[in-house]
């Protein structure tokens, strides 16, 4: 299977875009702006700037189409602005109670964190990158596979954590900046993230190395004979983008309501 294949939604979180800084370039579960998210300089074009005590990030609501299932899987670029910014851990990608990306609370070597919630025992989590830099670009990958967590950084290979059977189901919104759920006000993240990928199936070793592309992000749609690069070339792209989101079928790009 192609990358192409395997692709079930993709955010570029271009500010600039005609639809709008959530659009979802593959099908219809465009994102919501809260607060007036930041535009940043992305890995790949432009990218969201989430700016933690301004309470800003981008958010569907609760939707079973983000729930865990096997072959489930996100990819992202991310990067954090600050180590020690407050009481609370930090949050880049969540669905609560279901998966979560997030980066510990520590004064001078922070974390990023990986973590998916079984329907029984206790959630499996794994450490995917100690020691955090600031404004540092990192790519990751992670998915579930039926058995186990699984998950890459920066274009290595893939590592394992588990054991992971059934899946958790929560009516809680799909954010990227922010932990899901009321309240949670202090767990906004603090810097950028850019091209959020959502897969149906788990991806290969070679896959994974060429989302990552030597370092450089390869440019939505994917195609894996080129494209990538920081440097928010790309209007060919651009365009097959338009014409990948409009080429779905009108029952395709119907959401599934719990």
């Amino acid at each position: 299977m192609s990358l192409a294949s395997k692709i079930k939604s993709h955010w570029k979180l271009d500010e600039d875009e005609s639809g709008g800084v959530g659009e979802d370039a593959k099908s219809t579960y465009d994102l919501t702006d809260r607060n007036t998210v930041t535009s940043g300089t992305g890995k790949v074009g432009k990218c969201v700037f989430c700016t933690g005590s301004s309470q800003e990030n981008v958010y569907h609501s609760d939707d079973d189409y983000f729930d865990l299932e096997d072959g489930f899987g996100f990819s992202l670029w991310l990067k954090t602005e600050a180590y020690f910014d407050g009481t609370s851990t930090r949050r880049a990608l969540t669905k609560r109670n279901q998966f979560e990306v997030w980066k510990t609370n520590s004064a001078y070597s922070p974390d990023l964190k990986v973590k998916v919630h079984p329907s029984s025992g206790g959630a499996v989590s794994a450490t995917v990158k100690s020691a955090l830099s600031t404004s540092q670009w990192v790519f990751l990958y992670f998915g579930v596979d039926g058995s186990n967590l699984r998950w890459s950084v920066d274009g290595g290979s893939l590592e394992t954590a588990g054991a992971i059977s059934t899946y958790k189901t929560a009516g809680y919104a799909f954010e990227v900046g922010n932990w899901s759920g009321t309240g949670h006000t202090t767990k906004f993240w603090n810097g950028e993230i850019d091209e959020v990928s959502y897969w149906s199936s788990i991806l290969s070793d070679s896959e994974i190395e060429n989302l990552y592309a030597s370092g450089s992000g390869l440019e939505y749609p994917h195609e894996e004979d080129g494209g990538g690069g920081g440097d928010g070339g790309g209007g060919s792209s651009r365009t097959s983008q338009a014409s990948a989101r409009s080429a779905a079928s009108p029952a395709s790009r119907q959401p599934t309501r719990k």
